[in-house]
């Protein structure tokens, strides 16, 4: 009897809860035994601990932005990626505990494949252009990891600072961690504000470079407007960031291990040079799989 009861337990079919949303068309990878469920809570505890399984597909981009124009209406056209927060992120992030990214893969977590570099303040529409143009050939789209939907988002500042929070080490703060095990990173330009004027878009392109990216063919792809272009120094001291502490850490990092900032300037200069010398759709081509 009891030989029995124990099998019926490991081995009968079993339902784990249901995720908050599972991405339309996506099998269900919910495991049919005890035995299987408690193996795959484990992998997924694991793995929502790691910032590179925090990606959203191609497809949830997508219907992210069909969320957005139905939630926002009217007022869509304008929308930054701090509206699109305000109005799904953080609601989706307070319902379910979890990051978007998280919420919508629940027991399906995506592991990033394309890191995407860019400015809240950009129009989200143009955002979604940006990335959408990048990928419109690729037979099989990728995974991207978006601060956005990677981390919880919450209108309490301390909430997301403690995600955020480079602590005495930017190299260790979500965003370089996801970086360093991305096949390509994505730089999203927009026609309203100057992503080298960003502390953590400077941090990100700076550690693609010391990552080994810009050496490897195709690695480094570049989207959105070729705003902002017009001969001017890049002056990573002088980039602006949410969190003043963010930037404090970062700024410490590069004058004690990085070289100081002219180094880091000159870097940034040229990737700046690269970006806006060549036409988003040629680096495209050598980029696609």
């Amino acid at each position: 009897g009891f030989v029995l009861s124990l099998a019926l337990v490991l081995f009968v079919p079993w339902r784990s809860a249901p995720c908050v949303r599972r991405a339309k068309g996506a099998p269900d990878a919910r495991p049919r035994s005890l035995f299987g469920w408690m193996w795959r809570r484990a992998e997924q505890r694991q793995r929502r601990g790691d910032s590179a399984w925090a990606a959203i597909s191609y497809e949830q981009l997508f219907e992210l932005r069909a969320t957005a124009k139905a939630s926002l209406g009217s007022e869509y056209a304008a929308a930054t990626m701090h509206d699109v927060n305000r109005a799904i992120l953080q609601p989706t992030c307070k319902k379910s505990g979890m990051c978007y990214a998280h919420a919508v893969n629940c027991d399906c977590l995506k592991y990033v494949q394309v890191f995407v570099s860019h400015s809240w303040a950009e129009n989200f529409e143009e955002f979604v252009v940006g990335i959408e143009d990048s990928f419109r050939t690729w037979p099989v789209k990728p995974n991207l990891w978006i601060c956005a939907t990677a981390l919880l988002q919450s209108p309490d500042a301390a909430t997301v600072s403690s995600q955020v929070g480079t602590g005495a080490d930017p190299s260790k703060a979500p965003f370089t961690r996801a970086l360093a095990r991305a096949d390509k990173l994505l730089i999203v330009r927009n026609s309203t504000v100057d992503i080298y004027e960003r502390i953590w878009c400077c941090w990100e392109l700076f550690m693609g470079y010391r990552m080994g990216l810009y050496d490897r063919p195709g690695a480094v792809m570049v989207a959105g407007p070729r705003s902002h272009c017009e001969a001017k120094q890049v002056s990573v001291e002088s980039a602006e960031a949410s969190n003043e502490l963010d930037k404090r850490n970062i700024l410490e990092r590069i004058i004690k291990h990085e070289g100081g900032f002219d180094a880091i300037n000159t870097i940034l200069a040229n990737i700046r040079s690269f970006s806006c010398a060549e036409q988003p759709h040629v680096l495209r081509q050598s980029a696609d799989p």
